[in-house]
């Protein structure tokens, strides 16, 4: 089922937003980076302890994802779908192993540690369906199975909670 998915989501994708799509995926790692790094540069500016909490919550999230999403995808190294399926159109870069999707790791984490720390719906609807879009953007663009994209929205949802809920400091302020 997975790549019946795959190759329904790759060949009938709209193929006039192939650019926005690949501007989306583009923006995983950019977000993924920028969002803590702007908010430690704003907490610490501002001397605002509060701004500086979240930006360290959001990038411990960020990592702790990041470490998992890589020794899972050398340790299972699956093979890419365009690799596997020559019928499944690769339309940007993917040269690691496939599972999981670390775009669609980025994604989620900073979707979930974001929601997390401000609890306000401007921010959940925006930035969920960006996350969602990333995801998406990895099968249309060839590069991962949707169990791939799975195991990223998986990881991305369970590490900012993982770290939530295992370091009291945050436990309780988050």
């Amino acid at each position: 089922m997975d790549i019946e998915l795959l190759n329904w989501l790759n060949h009938h994708r709209i193929i006039w937003l192939d650019p926005f799509i690949q501007f989306i995926t583009n923006t995983a790692y950019v977000f993924a980076i920028s969002v803590p790094v702007i908010m430690l540069i704003v907490g610490y500016r501002k001397k605002n302890k509060l701004i500086q909490f979240k930006a360290w919550f959001i990038l411990f999230s960020i990592l702790l994802a990041e470490i998992v999403s890589t020794i899972l995808k050398f340790s299972i190294n699956r093979t890419r779908p365009f690799k596997v399926y020559p019928f499944i159109e690769k339309l940007t870069a993917g040269g690691s192993p496939s599972f999981p999707s670390g775009h669609t790791t980025d994604a989620f984490v900073v979707c979930l540690s974001v929601i997390l720390v401000y609890h306000k719906w401007q921010y959940t609807i925006p930035i969920l369906i960006w996350a969602i879009l990333v995801g998406y953007s990895r099968m249309a663009l060839g590069v991962h199975y949707p169990s791939d994209v799975l195991g990223g929205i998986i990881i991305g949802i369970a590490a900012p909670f993982i770290l939530k809920y295992a370091v009291p400091r945050y436990k309780n302020t988050i």
